[in-house]
């Protein structure tokens, strides 16, 4: 549409000059133009005397973002927006935040590749800890307080993630489910949930190897040379899982990355997957023994983050899990406990995972079964009417459902499979 303008103008220097040694074939030319122009013309006019029809998504969108509360005086604040289409509104509506990305996204992917790769993979939900992540991404000194998302992928994630709530549309009324392209709004947490572990030690039980010799495995297998992991930053990865670097320093995180980075390296293993291999490698991974002080009395073990895992209790094999999906949720399996947990108490998960896979790590987190109740009630779910669970491979409770799936128990008449 940019060259309409000057083409037209060149177009009509040359047919005038035409047309002036020839005034009657000019007339007859503009006549016929005329002719063949006034339908479109009067369609046009007719388009342009008609009053628009509502824009529903911006109304409503506008209406969400006035509630939002707005910094204080001098405070600086983040409004993390992932689809860059609706940052003319939150503009229009809240000018007092700051903001990742107004413009085109080829302008971030100049200015920051590293940032704009990452924010890609939000949107697909297949960044494990979206948290730390926006948190680290934020520039320093200035915290995310609100999110916007439309990714299907990215709400399903969030929905299970309590460092997110919310607010739009509000999960009370209803729609808490992604079904399309529907625009959400999140309040972010401003610190870290203390049900998570992030202190970790861990410890390389088989790399490289056969897949049939990790079934064998257990907490007292023979152990490769290992390494007592504090505080592990989460690590800044493109889309193809090159690593990148930090602009700022990174937060804690939740979930603890063996397949990348440096804490791969400090185990002994290759950081990156192998396309193409079949071998599998094991890691032996236990809550510090300060996380286990700080959340002792609970009854609850959240698990994700994982392909592979074996969870053991007190030298007992309480749960396993093998999936041939890559998937980060942070509490995918919810793991109820026939007591609360002791600070004696031994936890210690088995993660495996073949080479070739893209996710190899793990995240804990401990709770009550009130917590994870409250936590579904603030989420807007539900349990729904005359449910009927599913019996399968895993060993799934006729304990009632959450938010995240059903609580996951070992029967006490189970036979003990290699203890």
């Amino acid at each position: 549409i940019e060259y309409a303008v000057p083409l037209g103008l060149l177009l009509f220097a040359v047919t005038s000059r035409a047309f002036s040694q020839s005034p009657k074939r000019a007339v007859w030319f503009f006549a016929v133009l005329a002719l063949s122009s006034a339908p479109r013309a009067l369609q046009t006019a007719a388009a342009m005397s008609e009053k628009p029809d509502a824009n529903v998504r911006v109304d409503s969108l506008l209406k969400a973002l006035g509630t939002l509360e707005k910094p204080a005086a001098g405070e600086k604040a983040l409004f993390y927006n992932v689809e860059w289409d609706a940052s003319p509104y939150i503009y229009y509506a809240l000018p007092e935040y700051e903001f990742n990305d107004l413009l085109d996204p080829s302008f971030l992917q100049t200015y920051d590749q590293r940032h704009h790769s990452v924010r890609w993979q939000l949107r697909q939900g297949t960044v494990p800890d979206p948290w730390g992540v926006v948190q680290s991404l934020a520039r320093r000194g200035v915290r995310p307080r609100y999110l916007l998302t439309r990714y299907s992928g990215f709400i399903e994630q969030l929905r299970v993630d309590p460092h997110f709530r919310q607010i739009y549309p509000d999960p009370l009324q209803g729609r808490t489910v992604a079904t399309g392209f529907d625009d959400r709004i999140y309040e972010v947490a401003s610190e870290r949930d203390p049900h998570f572990v992030i202190h970790y030690e861990a410890s390389l039980l088989q790399k490289e190897g056969e897949a049939g010799d990790a079934d064998s495995l257990t907490p007292d297998s023979q152990a490769l040379p290992g390494a007592r992991l504090e505080r592990v930053a989460f690590e800044h990865v493109h889309p193809e899982r090159v690593e990148l670097g930090f602009e700022h320093e990174p937060v804690e995180s939740s979930y603890l990355d063996l397949r990348y980075g440096a804490v791969a390296t400090a185990l002994g293993l290759r950081s990156g997957k192998r396309t193409g291999s079949d071998s599998v490698s094991c890691v032996l991974v236990r809550p510090a023994a300060e996380e286990k002080m700080r959340q002792k009395g609970k009854n609850v073990i959240a698990l994700g983050g994982g392909r592979g895992m074996r969870v053991w209790l007190n030298g007992r094999r309480f749960f396993r899990s093998v999936s041939a999906l890559d998937t980060v949720d942070p509490m995918e399996r919810l793991l109820l406990l026939d007591r609360p947990l002791a600070e004696s108490d031994r936890i210690e998960v088995v993660v495996c995972s073949r080479d070739s896979a893209e996710t190899l790590g793990v995240s804990l987190s401990f709770w009550s079964d009130r917590e994870i109740d409250g936590l579904c009630r603030s989420k807007g779910w539900k349990p729904p009417e005359g449910l009927a669970l599913k019996q399968g491979w895993e060993r799934i409770s006729d304990y009632r459902e959450t938010c995240f799936g059903s609580y996951i128990r070992r029967p006490p008449t189970q036979v003990r499979d290699r203890e």
